[in-house]
């Protein structure tokens, strides 16, 4: 659902009415999420300095914008005499047909769809978004589930999932790795606990998480900074999320 603009953007809709242009507020009013096709940039930086906004915002991140936005909006921001900082992200995409293998979790562990304190403990964890309110995200995962793996010494056995009738987990365990669907609309804010690496887990419920979100109709895609080599390397080994191109967030200061 699109949420009404932030006051920066609420114009820009109406600067070009021939621009297919996509834009959205994230519920948060300075991260919007801005979209045109390559050939139609020059349209929307004119329609952007139309708007004469971008100064007038204390601080603003445009996220999840395709790569050939990063120069004209560099440009933009230099004329306009504001800062930016970029991240860059590889992008990844889920392929369902490829993900035909029955799900298994090991013995000492289980698989839940994340209770409250797992999703804090998520929110505190994550390097992005760090300011999302905890019940914004259980809203949002009420419908698009956000899924951890958590120690269960009862479990001796590895046990096949039934993903579409995982329990919660109680709102006061923590789990040792994580996943969630974003504001943003990608699926991310992935991590595991260090004494918990390299055993799987986070390959476990990143193929949980899109299995569900395939299920919903939806098309699971990720983003992967340029420095995280770790998830980079996970996603490459999964051969049922297919790398297309990069994107970029811009944070205007």
């Amino acid at each position: 659902m699109t949420s009404p603009l932030p006051p920066a953007f609420s114009s820009l809709q109406h600067s070009s009415p021939m621009l297919h242009t996509h834009i959205r507020a994230l519920n948060l009013p300075s991260l919007v999420s801005i979209y045109c096709r390559e050939s139609e940039v020059n349209n929307l930086i004119q329609a952007i300095k139309k708007t004469n906004q971008l100064k007038k915002q204390e601080e603003l991140t445009l996220y999840s914008l395709p790569h050939y936005l990063e120069e004209p909006l560099q440009m933009l921001t230099q004329e306009m005499k504001t800062c930016l900082n970029i991240d860059r992200f590889h992008r990844f995409i889920y392929q369902p047909h490829l993900d035909t293998d029955p799900l298994k979790c090991g013995s000492g562990f289980r698989v839940c769809r994340l209770g409250k304190a797992g999703l804090q403990h998520m929110l505190l964890k994550n390097t992005y978004l760090k300011n999302i309110p905890k019940e914004s995200m259980w809203r949002l995962t009420e419908n698009v589930p956000a899924v951890g793996v958590y120690l269960d010494p009862s479990v001796t056995k590895e046990v096949f999932l039934d993903i579409q009738n995982l329990p919660y987990a109680g709102d006061n365990e923590i789990p040792v790795s994580w996943i969630s669907p974003t504001v943003c609309g990608t699926l991310g804010m992935l991590g595991t606990e260090k004494d918990f690496r390299s055993l799987g887990h986070a390959t476990l419920v990143t193929r949980v998480a899109a299995r569900l979100l395939a299920s919903k109709g939806c098309i699971p895609h990720c983003h992967v900074t340029f420095t995280n080599t770790p998830s980079k390397e996970m996603f490459k080994k999964m051969t049922e999320w297919e790398q297309t191109h990069y994107a970029i967030a811009i944070n205007i200061c």
